[in-house]
C-alpha cells in the first residue's frame, strides 16, 4: 500500500505551476517569441541548480558544462536582440521570465520527489495536479473579468480577436474564422497538451526532472527554428 499525497503539496505544486504559466505568458508584453523560448530553453540550470537544494542531487561535469554552454547562448542572442529596434525587449519580461523558470525548476525536481516517495503513477499525478491548477487560474480570470467575457465575446462569436473587438474596419471583415474553428482548435490544443504532460510526467518519473528538461530544450528548438521560418521574426547575424 501507499500514503495518499497530502493535499497541501497538490495545492503548493498547482501554485507553482499556474505562476509559471502567468509569468510566461505576460512576459510576451515585452519580449518576441523566439526570446521567451530561448529563455525558457535554459530551464536545465535552474532544475539543476533547484535539484540541489530540493533533492539533494549532484550533476557530472559535463552536465554543468552543457548548462554553462546554455547560458552562454542565451547571452549571445539576448545580447541582439537588446540591440535590435525592431523586436520588442524589455527588462521586465526578462525578469518575468526568470521567476517563470525558478517556478519551473521548482515544479521539476519536487514533482520527481512526491512521485519517488509516495509511489503515485504519473498520470494521476498529472490529474490531480492539473485540476487545481486549472481551479486557480480560472478562478484569478474571473476575478480579473476575462473569463466571462473571453466566452462570450470571442470564443463564441465569429472572428478574430481584432475583428470582435472592433479594431478592424468592417469593410475588410471577412470573419474567416468561426467559432466552431475556434472551439476545435482550443479542443485539439488542450488534447495535445495533455497528452505532452504525460509524456512529461513520466519522462519526470522514470528519468528525473534534468533529464526532462534535456527533452523539452530539444523540442523548444524546433520550436524556435519554426518561429523564425513561419512567422518572419528578425534573425540578426
Amino acid at each position: 500500500s501507499r500514503s495518499p499525497i497530502p493535499l497541501r503539496i497538490y495545492i503548493g505544486l498547482s501554485l507553482l505551476r499556474a505562476l509559471d504559466l502567468s509569468m510566461a505568458t505576460s512576459a510576451m508584453r515585452f519580449i518576441t517569441y523566439p526570446t521567451k523560448v530561448l529563455m525558457k530553453s535554459t530551464r536545465v540550470v535552474f532544475t539543476m541548480v533547484l535539484g540541489v537544494f530540493i533533492g539533494n542531487k549532484t550533476y557530472r561535469f559535463r552536465d554543468y558544462a552543457a548548462a554553462g554552454l546554455l547560458v552562454l547562448g542565451l547571452a549571445l542572442f539576448l545580447h541582439a536582440d537588446s540591440r535590435e529596434s525592431s523586436v520588442l525587449f524589455h527588462p521586465a519580461g526578462i525578469g518575468m521570465m526568470v521567476v517563470s523558470l525558478l517556478c519551473d525548476g521548482a515544479f521539476g525536481n519536487w514533482s520527481e520527489k512526491v512521485m519517488r516517495d509516495y509511489r503515485v503513477g504519473h498520470d494521476e499525478f498529472q490529474v490531480q495536479l492539473y485540476f487545481l491548477a486549472f481551479l486557480a487560474v480560472a478562478s484569478a480570470a474571473l476575478a480579473r473579468g476575462e473569463l466571462i467575457s473571453g466566452i462570450q465575446f470571442f470564443l463564441l462569436q465569429d472572428g478574430a480577436a481584432d475583428e470582435v473587438s472592433g479594431h478592424e474596419d468592417d469593410a475588410t471583415v471577412d470573419w474567416a474564422i468561426g467559432k466552431r474553428e475556434k472551439i476545435l482548435a482550443l479542443v485539439f490544443f488542450s488534447t495535445a497538451g495533455l497528452f505532452g504532460s504525460s509524456c512529461a510526467g513520466a519522462i519526470t518519473k522514470h528519468s528525473g526532472a534534468l533529464a526532462f528538461s534535456i527533452t523539452s530544450t530539444a523540442r523548444k528548438a524546433i520550436t524556435l527554428f519554426l518561429s523564425f521560418a513561419l512567422f518572419h521574426n528578425t534573425c540578426t547575424l
